[in-house]
């Protein structure tokens, strides 16, 4: 099948959203804006202009966005940090890139981050939430296992708590989300590279120059 090359100049819009995404879109900012017990599926229909009973052609219940929404980033958010240690054996190297990784949800997946703030502990308690708690625990193992392998290396300082560096960019992250405005004169590369700069300047060892 041959494809149409497109005349010079010729503006390709990008694709619109599905109606499902809307909904997940507009329940999103409901949850972040009056918290999950506070969100109803009535809110949820009234404010994307359906019928409650339209809604759940979309989705099955209100657990059924947030688990997308949450399952989502933190899934991913696991992937991407085994694929950053896979990509290189320089404990350094995979700080810098679990710090990038990390601060890229704050553009990414900020709902998702100010919902986990808002009611991450109670939801990891629900069963159908459980998978916060495992995923969790599989992220903070992963960190605290690349810090501890810069210290065993000689490369980071053995006076640092090897899960220190996790808690640190965690809160950075969460905070971030919080404040973070795409129009503002911080971007997240800007706020990732201070982060870099500042946590790998404390984890190596005394006389290492730390460029981010």
């Amino acid at each position: 099948m041959k494809v149409q090359a497109l005349e010079p100049g010729t503006v390709v819009e990008p694709q619109e959203m599905t109606r499902r995404e809307e909904i997940m879109q507009i329940a999103a900012s409901l949850f972040v804006d009056k918290g999950y017990k506070a969100t109803t599926v009535r809110l949820i229909a009234d404010a994307a202009n359906v019928q409650s009973g339209s809604l759940y052609h979309h989705f099955g219940s209100k657990d059924e966005i947030v688990d997308e929404l949450l399952g989502k980033y933190v899934r991913n958010a696991l992937l991407r940090y085994e694929e950053v240690i896979a990509t290189t054996d320089k404990p350094e190297e995979q700080v810098q890139k679990l710090i990038e990784s990390a601060m890229d949800a704050v553009h990414s997946h900020r709902a998702a981050l100010l919902l986990l703030q808002q009611d991450g502990r109670w939801l990891a308690e629900q069963p159908r939430f459980s998978y916060l708690n495992e995923v969790g625990s599989k992220i903070e193992t992963l960190w605290r296992n690349t810090v501890k392998s810069g210290i065993d290396a000689g490369v980071f300082n053995p006076e640092i708590d090897p899960i220190v560096p996790f808690y640190m960019v965690r809160d950075a992250v969460m905070s971030a989300a919080r404040w973070f405005n795409p129009q503002g004169k911080w971007t997240v590369t800007r706020w990732t590279r201070q982060c870099v700069i500042l946590i790998l300047s404390g984890l190596c060892t005394p006389g290492k120059v730390v460029r981010g």
